[in-house]
């Protein structure tokens, strides 16, 4: 997504929710399937949050 977009967060996208939903599989065992969910939408919403402002302010 980096480069179709050609922005940084793509990147950190993709590097966070990948350590974040790992941490999350091994904090919450009991909990996986609704941590997991959290932490995902959690990610895309500061992902939508940046680009939203990226494309107001070009």
């Amino acid at each position: 997504m980096t480069w179709i977009v050609q922005h940084w967060i793509g990147l950190a996208h993709g590097v966070s929710r990948t350590v974040l939903v790992s941490a999350a599989w091994y904090v919450f065992p009991a909990h996986r399937f609704v941590a997991i969910p959290v932490v995902i939408v959690g990610v895309y919403l500061v992902t939508i949050v940046i680009l939203a402002r990226r494309a107001r302010t070009s």
